[in-house]
């Protein structure tokens, strides 16, 4: 990783360099060791760097970084796009720069059609397996869907995305309930789990701005969340969704069977988080204000 590290280093550098005069705006989308070598790219070359907060907090540790002083001082140079107020204030009490951070979330497209959540039940839950438990919640997941399927043998789980996902398949099968639990793997056709879904459930641990959940209410799906920063800002609890306390099974259960056995408050609360997103999220607003972001940095 060091050796990979300085190379890479070395190589951007080189490239800013030769091609400084082509380049209006440098952006990268994590505040870790790259976002360092960008701001001394953009320091030492005269280059506008922005930096786009990736989770909360913003700044993880530089562990095995070449530099790693050098780097920490300069990650925390660029104009930051923070995704939400918490990692606003995340930035500000861990010495972002001062005065040039703007709030700006992901946006997505908005679909003209949206599920019927009423009559479908399925659950969906959309993450990558290569990321761990610490940050995604497989585990809590699958503790949690035991018990939902012990109190409702009927209901199902999809678990869509990509990476190794065989660990929680053995994890299901010895709790014997592999077969309410479809692991479909990286899929290219997400509208088609969107429309066949009733309810979007993410237990992470750690979240930035959750494209799978903006997502999932442009769909008209209702989501089941935990209260972390970047969750609290989409969800609002009882009226797009319910949020539950991370690393908590029986919460979790609870708010999965209470949106499975009510699909009355499935549709409420999918059209009242389609609503939110048109408002808050649509791709066209969030790129217009992007746009504005880098016509300010580069005249």
């Amino acid at each position: 990783k060091y050796l990979n590290i300085t190379v890479f280093c070395i190589s951007l550098l080189t490239y800013l360099r030769k091609h400084k005069s082509d380049i209006d705006i440098l952006h990268v989308h994590t505040a870790d060791w790259i976002a360092g070598v960008a701001g001394l790219g953009g320091k030492l070359f005269g280059i506008p760097v922005v930096c786009k907060g990736a989770d909360t907090p913003v700044f993880p540790d530089l562990e095995c970084v070449p530099m790693s002083f050098l780097l920490d001082r300069y990650r925390k140079t660029p104009h930051f796009i923070a995704l939400t107020e918490s990692m606003e204030k995340d930035l500000r009490d861990h010495d972002g720069p001062k005065g040039k951070i703007s709030v700006i979330p992901n946006g997505v497209e908005l679909p003209e059609t949206t599920s019927h959540v009423y009559e479908n039940a399925t659950f969906l839950f959309l993450g990558n397996f290569s990321q761990t438990a610490a940050h995604k919640g497989f585990d809590i997941l699958i503790d949690a869907w035991s018990e939902v399927v012990k109190q409702e043998p009927g209901v199902r789980l999809i678990m869509a995305g990509g990476g190794d996902s065989s660990e929680w398949q053995n994890a299901a099968k010895q709790l014997g309930i592999f077969d309410t639990i479809r692991f479909p793997g990286y899929c290219i056709n997400i509208e088609k789990l969107f429309l066949e879904s009733g309810c979007l459930i993410l237990p992470s641990r750690k979240e930035g701005l959750s494209n799978a959940l903006l997502e999932a209410n442009s769909y008209g799906l209702p989501a089941v969340v935990t209260d972390i920063p970047g969750m609290k800002e989409v969800v609002i609890h009882g009226e797009t969704g319910l949020i539950v306390p991370v690393s908590d099974s029986r919460a979790l259960c609870e708010a999965i069977l209470s949106m499975y056995r009510n699909p009355q408050l499935r549709r409420y609360y999918g059209k009242a988080a389609r609503l939110r997103v048109e408002d808050l999220y649509g791709i066209d607003s969030v790129a217009s204000r992007v746009e504005s972001l880098y016509s300010r940095l580069v005249h």
